[in-house]
């Protein structure tokens, strides 16, 4: 059953404001901040997750709010079309779906991905706890601790229920 996020998933619709995407959500003082913008995607619209040269603990990171809970237990699924965009970025992609105490995440080496070639990332796993606080959300993020730049490009997120 898919499950409808608060902001459009496809990004073709987000303005250049980013409004909905809620850019560096959770995001800690100690890290530096990347770039997060729109560009061509995959079919239309995409958002840019940029690492800058020469700067050290970096995290580009977009969050997407639920627009309804998840029935509870049930098994949550979840993708993202990333595409690698430098050649030797050296960076790590995560993917998690979380409501405050429960979080499904995957993460993949960047330089495990193919240059300029869009892949589907896939996640899931099982929220058993009802009545959480925050979210649910998913967050996606590009992160690195080196100084070496690095930039994806995501779309397409789909979410849904089991």
């Amino acid at each position: 059953t898919p499950m409808a996020l608060a902001a459009d998933p496809t990004f073709d619709t987000i303005p250049a404001s980013l409004d909905g995407l809620n850019p560096f959500i959770f995001l800690s003082d100690e890290y530096t901040r990347g770039a997060v913008a729109l560009e061509p995607g995959r079919d239309g619209q995409g958002v840019s997750l940029q690492l800058m040269p020469n700067l050290a603990m970096q995290v580009a990171r977009i969050g997407c709010f639920f627009t309804e809970l998840p029935q509870v237990p049930s098994q949550v699924r979840g993708s993202v079309w990333v595409k690698k965009t430098v050649k030797d970025d050296n960076g790590m992609i995560g993917i998690a779906i979380l409501d405050g105490e429960q979080t499904i995440s995957y993460f993949v080496k960047a330089v495990h991905l193919p240059l300029n070639e869009f892949r589907q990332l896939r996640l899931g796993g099982n929220f058993s706890r009802e009545g959480q606080i925050v979210g649910p959300l998913i967050v996606i993020q590009h992160a690195a601790i080196s100084t070496n730049a690095g930039g994806i490009l995501i779309d397409d997120i789909e979410i849904g229920q089991k």
